[in-house]
């Protein structure tokens, strides 16, 4: 798994603008209201939508996969773990949520090749 650092953004636009502006080397990877991506040097800054933010920010981690996500469901059962959300389509694959034993929840994405 490769694991992906996200900020929550009450306004994609805005604040996928503001890094591009901030990091000159990033470029847009991917692009949608919910999700976005940037290229920075080969290492990626998401972005995830939020109805608010607290201040301060909110920040998370997501994780890519390369084996499907029913192979992973199928693999984390065999410990007993069982996905807080199911997989659910997106706008560049599929995902899943996990949740941690300390209840801190992240994303496990599989992109569309």
């Amino acid at each position: 798994m490769e694991p992906v650092p996200f900020v929550y953004t009450t306004d994609m636009r805005r604040s996928v603008d503001w890094y591009r502006r901030v990091i000159p080397a990033a470029t847009l990877r991917v692009e949608s209201p919910y999700w976005s991506e940037l290229d920075i040097e080969g290492l990626t800054l998401a972005f995830h939508a939020a109805e608010s933010v607290s201040q301060g920010g909110a920040a998370g981690i997501s994780f890519v996969v390369s084996e499907s996500l029913e192979s992973l469901l199928e693999r984390l059962a065999e410990h007993g773990i069982e996905p807080v959300r199911g997989i659910q389509a997106e706008p560049f694959g599929r995902s899943i949520v996990l949740e941690d034993p300390d209840g801190f929840q992240f994303q496990v994405n599989e992109y569309q090749t």
